[in-house]
């Protein structure tokens, strides 16, 4: 049914040889860094060629399904292929880059020092002189059976999942929880990560005193 001239192969090849803001609006990400990741997996044995789809391309249709929200059937139109090899190549890749996260994803050691933003802006310092990042949550629209709609119906209506994130003052990810109904309050998924989901803070945080009085009060 997909027979057009500019195949998915076709489609990355000219994404990658172009200019370079073409490939960001496609792929959210520079060509040279889209290479690098590919071969890290590659070289990892996470991610291999297979009869129709080249390692580029299976990266390709996974970073363009993330960066722009699309469904099955439109990155089936713009990769010709069937909805069935696009799923089963999504997942595949997206283990592949989950298996990297204890290599990629490192929380903040005991002995942190004052973040240069902080450190040089009068504005933050010394008011937050021991703030080693920032914590915020979000709701992400989810597809869920409609037994479980009610519990991941969020207070706006809508069907979401609750999604808490950490990021340092360089802007990289330290932690994501994610899977929490959208139902759920902030404060839940907050101390579910402290006391379950594997996040910690560095001893003597400001951050860590101040959330276990909050937690005593709650």
């Amino acid at each position: 049914m997909r027979t057009g001239p500019l195949s998915g192969h076709i489609f990355v090849h000219e994404l990658l040889q172009g200019h370079e803001a073409r490939a960001y609006e496609n792929l959210r990400m520079a060509p040279r860094l889209f290479l690098k990741l590919r071969d890290v997996l590659i070289n990892k044995g996470l991610m291999k060629d297979t009869t129709n789809l080249t390692c580029t391309e299976q990266l390709a249709i996974f970073l363009h399904a993330l960066g722009h929200g699309v469904s099955n059937r439109v990155l089936s139109e713009r990769f010709h292929h069937s909805g069935e090899t696009i799923s089963r190549h999504f997942n595949a890749v997206l283990k592949a880059v989950v298996s990297l996260k204890r290599e990629y994803i490192n929380l903040p050691q005991n002995d942190v020092q004052v973040h240069p933003h902080v450190r040089h802006n009068k504005i933050f310092y010394p008011y937050f002189k021991n703030a080693v990042g920032a914590i915020d949550g979000t709701h992400i629209p989810a597809l869920v059976r409609k037994n479980k709609a009610t519990r991941y119906r969020n207070r706006k209506g809508w069907i979401s999942q609750n999604v808490m994130a950490a990021c340092s003052f360089d802007l990289q990810f330290q932690y994501v929880a994610v899977g929490w109904e959208g139902s759920t309050a902030d404060m839940r998924v907050l101390r579910w990560a402290l006391e379950s989901g594997g996040f910690s803070v560095p001893e003597g945080i400001f951050f860590q005193h101040i959330f276990n009085q909050f937690i005593n009060l709650w």
